[in-house]
């Protein structure tokens, strides 16, 4: 398939944006708009029920009142309540979201709470300050036995985030604790957290994230059972629940797959498990659910530093976080990221759609197939976000909608131009519909020189000349005036192009630029209704005193070579050929007030003319004398 220039270079501007698009995505340029995309989905698909294994303890505003457990931070009694109330309903494990790094100003505080980590398994977070260069050695002996125990084993990966510094629990907790793990989330450019690093390195060590480390103890798989692939994906291959891999993405992260609000963990506050206890209402229902849950205790009052948007609100708890990369990986609810190869396919496929289809329709056409693109893959992956895997919108719509944007543009402005030039180069030999025609469609055009199957007209006014000679001036051009245009309305009307006046000549053909099947038959259409108008002519001038004139007339049809032809500073769209000058001769040779056609000319309107046998006329250049017709009337 042949294209033509311009489709090559509409399509040039397509793969152009194209190409940016993907390097656009390569950079992360605008990833932000990418990240809203998820958020808009996940809002559409709307909340859904949380884990029935992750449970929150929300120290909120009505437990941090005067009226209740008083200002943050409390006394560590009261988490060692909360440890021992919580103890006596069996949950699986309790991970507190407070950083204890500092002794307490009342020791016998610390010491009670740590007494309370012989009932249950109790995970305090550590703090990690992320950033590049060499990591400082800021442990005790104690702590550096919790680092031991907790981490992974793998080699190191520059896909992890590197841990300049590390801030513990105090050694008193360091050695109850059934475990650590550091806790931050790093938010997205925005500032939402979508994504959490399950793993990070310090001091070529790899260390889990606290919600890792909880979950796999959870479900009953140790390090031995995880074989980590950083920057691609952690597979669990031994645990309660089978066999499984946790998606994450170059930087080893993993997409959340939030429920919802706060209110989808199964929240308590603070306040109510210690009221239950006091009242003595340990058989509370509420309560009861906690056995075998994981309980994640945190801050969720206004105005404290736990709270960060999230794609379902603006003040997401922290804590919340944790539990949802806790209930994610317990019950393999992964949002799935797709690979960047197929990102990369998917915009260069949309991309390719548009371009191709776009350069080829009408704008409209080319507007509906576009929008319609765009909307089939947003459905696609929406519906895909349904089946928990995730994949970009934002890039290929973009580079859907800049597509037929860039190339609609280029379009128009190089069409306009075409327009412009159509109607600059035709509107003097043709009528306004055929240049409205040409204008619709510029492929009827042949600029520059091609073969056609046409008819050619000439016609002179017979001793005009002579007749000049013995009239004035003025009234030799108001007669011709007069004539010209009269003639060039039949020549417009009957869909003829005017090729151009020879003083009293006038030469036109039928065919070209607009090709008609009928053009003999318009040539001679026009030929009989100019001899009439002709004929009116000279009864209204004979009235005002004017000389009368006669017309000879002369058609011929075959191939010729059309064409816009002159100089480079000059040119006009005309006709040459043999079968060109075949016309003129006929025209010479034809008396006032005759029509003569050829028989090539003959064979094509024999049906519906009325005609009379001339004889054979010899034409200069041809070896046997041509057969030549009078045209008489339209039958």
């Amino acid at each position: 398939m042949k294209l033509k220039k311009n489709e090559l270079l509409s399509f040039s501007v397509g793969f152009a944006v194209t190409i940016i698009f993907i390097f656009f995505y390569s950079v992360g340029f605008l990833k932000t708009i990418e990240y809203k995309t998820q958020d808009f989905r996940f809002h559409i698909r709307g909340e859904r029920l949380g884990s029935p294994r992750v449970s929150v303890i929300c120290m909120g505003d009505e437990s941090v009142s005067d009226d209740a457990m008083g200002r943050w931070p409390w006394r560590r009694k009261y988490h060692a309540i909360l440890l021992n109330i919580l103890s006596k309903f069996k949950p699986a494990m309790v991970m507190y979201d407070v950083l204890f790094t500092e002794k307490s100003r009342n020791d016998k505080d610390d010491k009670v709470l740590a007494d309370q980590f012989k009932k249950l398994d109790v995970y305090f977070p550590m703090f990690c300050i992320i950033d590049k260069g060499e990591p400082k050695d800021v442990c005790n002996p104690f702590q550096k036995m919790l680092l031991k125990r907790i981490a992974v084993p793998g080699e190191v990966n520059d896909s992890l985030y590197n841990a300049v510094s590390v801030v513990l629990p105090i050694s008193r907790f360091a050695l109850g604790l059934a475990g650590s793990g550091y806790a931050n989330a790093i938010p997205d450019p925005d500032g939402t957290t979508r994504r959490v690093s399950l793993l990070v390195k310090y001091k070529d060590k790899i260390y889990p994230h606290i919600a890792f480390l909880m979950a796999l103890r959870y479900i009953g798989a140790g390090w031995k059972d995880v074989v980590v692939k950083p920057g691609k994906y952690i597979k669990v291959k031994k645990s309660k629940v089978g066999s499984f891999k946790i998606p994450l993405d170059r930087r080893s992260q993993m997409l959340l797959n939030y429920p919802g609000g706060i209110e989808r963990y199964n929240p308590l506050s603070f306040l109510e498990v210690i009221d239950s206890y006091r009242a003595r209402r340990e058989k509370s229902a509420k309560l009861k659910k906690l056995e075998g849950r994981a309980v994640f205790v945190g801050l969720t009052a206004t105005g404290t530093v736990d709270l960060r948007p999230t794609p379902f609100s603006p003040l997401f708890p922290m804590v919340g976080v944790v539990a949802a990369t806790f209930s994610n990986i317990v019950d393999r609810n992964f949002l799935v990221p797709s690979p960047a190869y197929a990102d990369v396919l998917i915009i260069i496929l949309i991309g390719g759609l548009i371009t191709f289809f776009s350069g080829r329709l009408k704008p409209l056409k080319a507007a509906v197939f576009s929008i319609s693109v765009i909307a089939a893959w947003c459905a696609i992956a929406y519906f895909l976000f349904l089946d928990r895997i995730v994949v970009p919108i934002f890039y290929p719509a973009s580079t859907g909608f800049f597509t037929f944007l860039g190339m609609t543009i280029y379009r128009v402005v190089t069409e306009e131009k075409e327009k412009k030039f159509i109607k600059n180069m035709f509107q003097r030999y043709v009528s306004s519909q055929v240049v409205d025609e040409l204008i619709k469609n510029p492929e009827m055009l042949a600029l520059g020189g091609q073969k056609r199957y046409l008819s050619v007209f000439f016609s002179d006014i017979r001793g005009f000349t002579a007749m000049s000679e013995k009239m004035a001036p003025e009234e030799i051009v108001k007669i011709l005036n007069e004539y010209l245009t009269e003639m060039t309305d039949i020549i417009f009307r009957n869909k003829g192009t005017l090729d151009k006046f020879i003083g009293d000549a006038v030469m036109a053909i039928w065919g070209a630029p607009y090709y008609m099947n009928n053009h003999a038959e318009l040539a001679v259409r026009a030929a009989i209704e100019m001899q009439k108008k002709v004929a009116e002519l000279c009864e209204k001038w004979e009235k005002r005193n004017m000389k009368k004139i006669g017309i000879g007339m002369g058609i011929n049809t075959g191939d010729v070579v059309c064409g816009n032809m002159g100089s480079a500073t000059f040119s006009d769209y005309t006709v040459i050929g043999d079968n060109v000058n075949l016309a003129a001769r006929l025209e010479e040779n034809a008396k006032a007030g005759q029509i003569l056609i050829s028989q090539a000319t003959y064979d094509e309107v024999s049906d519906i003319v009325k005609v009379k046998k001339m004889p054979p006329l010899k034409v200069k250049g041809k070896e046997k004398p041509v057969d030549v017709y009078e045209v008489l009337d339209i039958l």
